[in-house]
């Protein structure tokens, strides 16, 4: 597949932005210890989560339509993720506004905003391994998308601990 250069470049440029303000983000120091969280708490952070459902989904399945089984050619893919990334990008602008005020949650919280992170970042990474046609940028891709995975499991499983 055939991208002006232009595209490509723009993509390297939003890459590098986005990779920028990720390593920002989390060169913060760790939050305190742990604080009980208390049932009200704990309801006012997943209401708050709860604004953020159909928008997830929303993204989840455009990706999916995409990905794995539902691959069709690189064109397709390249298509639907150049019109997904800019959706990804305001969700974890709404993700990032949440601030719960107890350090339990707002640490748990920290995890699902790196998943999203990670995962917007194999967006962009797989746009430019289609971009440079590379066998080895979807490799790595591939992986971040992975770790991003991880930490949604992650995230996911604390909430459930709590």
């Amino acid at each position: 597949m055939k991208v002006l250069s232009s595209r490509k470049s723009s993509t390297r440029i939003a890459l590098a932005v986005i990779l920028s303000l990720v390593s920002l983000m989390f060169s913060t120091p760790a939050a305190p210890a742990a604080a009980k969280v208390s049932k009200k708490e704990y309801q006012a952070y997943i209401n708050s989560m709860k604004t953020l459902v159909s928008p997830e989904n929303s993204i989840l399945t455009k990706y999916g339509s995409v990905k794995g089984d539902n691959y069709t050619d690189d064109e397709t893919m390249y298509e639907v993720l150049t019109a997904l990334a800019p959706e990804m990008n305001r969700f974890i602008a709404r993700v990032e506004k949440i601030q719960p005020k107890n350090t339990t949650l707002r640490s748990i919280h920290k995890i699902y905003i790196s998943g999203w992170n990670l995962q917007f970042e194999a967006v962009l990474l797989t746009l430019e391994a289609l971009e440079d046609q590379s066998y080895a940028g979807m490799a790595k891709a591939n992986k971040v998308l992975s770790q991003g995975r991880s930490k949604m499991t992650d995230f996911r499983a604390r909430l459930q601990g709590l």
